[in-house]
């Protein structure tokens, strides 16, 4: 069963999705699941390695894809350090980021540089968040966590990618580590730069989630000064003012969000939702 519902991972997560921060709505696709046998695998090849790689052989199958590769995977060494980032590449710009990461990974296994490291973790924390299965979340997670530790143990300076493991520490809460330790590393990476925008974000979520609207107000209010035609900022500053109490404010704030949205149909139910405000 473990073996049916990794693959599933791969499948589910190999369709194109736009990027989107951690916290937003997840998405799902309805692709059938690949069948596979369990005993299939090689000696000391784990579950995660195994069930990817015949993720990966099922999309190559498909001519649309394959032909974007050639004989790629023919050639002799395509899993070294100078090959691996092409194969990885080559699966970013088909939109399935879940295999870029893999190899990405595969790279920083090999070079182990903080840059590898993070090509892969930013893929996988971009995953995060786009299945509702608790377990593909997980194993995501898991190697999202991996790739930021290695990241920022190779370079600290890196304060996005230490603010996205606090963010990861806090959502996937792995075994062993509380979650207060990602908001210290928030907290840290504040200390360094008072005006990251990662880390007030990832705060401010942290604030709403455990009903500290007033703290979250005032950090959605300082990225509305320090991004001021970010549209996002302001919907989520409106939802902090109503959870607040404070209509009027949150009038204000999503009339900011309609001014700025580009999408007419986000336009218009944010304009809706401003007159049930004043019904």
């Amino acid at each position: 069963m473990m073996t049916k519902r990794l693959i599933q991972i791969a499948v589910v997560l190999t369709v194109s999705l736009l990027v989107v921060i951690i916290f937003l709505q997840n998405k799902n696709s309805a692709e059938d699941t690949l069948q596979v046998s369990p005993d299939a695998k090689l000696p000391n090849q784990s579950n995660w390695d195994y069930n990817l790689q015949s993720a990966i052989e099922g999309e190559l199958e498909k001519d649309s894809v394959a032909i974007h590769f050639g004989s790629l995977y023919q050639t002799e060494g395509f899993d070294s350090i100078a090959w691996l980032p092409v194969v990885a590449k080559k699966w970013d710009s088909l939109g399935h980021s879940l295999f870029a990461g893999f190899y990405f990974e595969k790279l920083a296994e090999k070079s182990n540089d903080s840059r590898d490291w993070y090509s892969a973790a930013v893929r996988y924390f971009n995953l995060v968040n786009r299945t509702n299965d608790t377990f593909a979340r997980r194993q995501i997670g898991t190697h999202a966590i991996k790739s930021l530790q290695k990241t920022v143990e190779l370079d600290p300076e890196n304060l996005k990618a230490k603010a996205e493991l606090g963010a990861s520490y806090m959502e996937i809460m792995p075994v062993g580590i509380s979650p207060m330790t990602g908001v210290g590393l928030l907290r840290e990476v504040l200390q360094q730069d008072s005006n990251n925008i990662d880390a007030l974000y990832y705060l401010s979520y942290l604030s709403m989630k455990s009903g500290q609207y007033e703290k979250a107000v005032s950090r959605l209010e300082k990225l509305t000064k320090l991004e001021p035609e970010e549209p996002a900022y302001y919907e989520y500053l409106a939802n902090a003012y109503l959870k607040a109490g404070d209509k009027e404010n949150a009038e204000s704030s999503i009339r900011k969000y309609a001014d700025l949205e580009r999408d007419d149909g986000a336009k218009k139910r944010a304009l809706d939702f401003i007159k049930q405000l004043n019904n």
